[in-house]
């Protein structure tokens, strides 16, 4: 669900059930690694305010995956 559009960024909001509560921040934890891979292989950067990237045309600025990443 898209919550707002605000000045520099667009704000997602996802909603998930699942059946083991207290599993809880490891799931929330591989969700998000695998929605930052999927940005990833689809060449999307994620910059914020609180990231600087000068567009000068050099190459985009996506981090390299983290380390057993896929």
């Amino acid at each position: 669900m898209q919550t707002s559009l605000d000045d520099n960024y667009v704000a997602y909001e996802l909603n998930a059930y699942i059946r083991n509560p207290s599993a809880k921040q490891p799931i929330a934890s591989e969700m998000h690694s695998h929605i930052q891979d999927i940005i990833r292989k689809d060449n999307i950067e994620i910059l914020s305010p609180h990231y600087r990237a000068n567009r000068d045309g050099t190459a985009i600025a996506i981090p390299a995956p983290a380390e057993g990443s896929n």
